[in-house]
């Protein structure tokens, strides 16, 4: 018996296979096939806004430290003038 009709299953985690070229092709011409592409579209922009949140965040988290650096280098600026 040859390894015809032998199928190995690997489960991997759907940001990985959106994320890398060849998976997204491949889940793509899978779900054309299934007609469920609006699933596969759904995914990619939940990922997206993720991501997008994502990197808000960091942002309003830089931007209010640099306004507590600026709030404090104010405070010293008024004990060193007065």
């Amino acid at each position: 018996m040859g390894s015809k009709g032998v199928t190995m299953q690997v489960a991997l985690p759907l940001d990985d296979v959106l994320a890398h070229p060849v998976g997204l092709k491949l889940l793509t011409k899978f779900s054309r096939r299934e007609r469920s592409e609006e699933g596969l579209i759904f995914c990619l922009e939940v990922l997206r806004l993720r991501d997008l949140y994502r990197k808000h965040k960091e942002i309003s988290k830089d931007s209010k430290a640099h306004q507590e650096t600026a709030a404090q280098v104010s405070i010293q600026a008024r004990r060193i003038w007065v």
